[in-house]
């Protein structure tokens, strides 16, 4: 008795591309979902003079087998207000602050600032008078991290998603 099955070869075929296709699928979904990161990190990004918001942006990078998305800023102040700063920062308990090593100056500092002697109508004279600041630091903004906790099941959804697109 002969077994006759119908779609064999496509289905053969089909599981022999499913690793490349599988892989651009997932190349497609990082970068779509990565853009969508990036657009909330700069929406919960806090604004001053919009430096830090506007430089954050959405990257893929590949290597090889491995694929790697996410959001990043290229502005060195980033880090301070995702973090936080000085004692304010440390109270404020970043989620992910002990897990990355993050140490804070236990004590506020002083600064001199150009802006605030002009506005205080001070003489300004760097390293010597007007303008002084007192500070103890900032409280963790926390907006890579919270955009990141607020497409978790997006991002495991949109996963899933593509792998049953690619291996169809």
């Amino acid at each position: 008795m002969a077994v006759e099955m119908k779609g064999f070869d496509d289905l053969l075929k089909t599981l022999q591309e499913s690793p490349s296709a599988l892989h651009r699928q997932v190349v497609l979904t990082v970068q779509k979902e990565a853009e969508k990161l990036a657009g909330l990190a700069r929406a919960g990004c806090p604004v001053d003079t919009g430096q830090t918001r506007n430089s954050i942006q959405a990257y893929v990078e590949v290597h090889g087998e491995e694929i790697e998305g996410g959001a990043r800023s290229s502005d060195p102040v980033a880090v301070y207000l995702e973090m936080g700063t000085g004692p304010k920062g440390q109270a404020s308990e970043h989620p992910m602050a002990g897990e990355l090593g993050v140490t804070y100056s236990p004590d506020g500092w002083r600064y001199q600032s150009e802006k605030v002697a002009a506005m205080r109508g001070e003489e300004y004279i760097p390293g010597e008078t007007g303008g002084w600041v007192y500070t103890e630091g900032q409280s963790a903004k926390a907006f890579l991290y919270n955009a990141m906790v607020a497409m978790e099941d997006e991002l495991t959804a949109a996963f899933g998603a593509a792998a049953e697109e690619a291996l169809q």
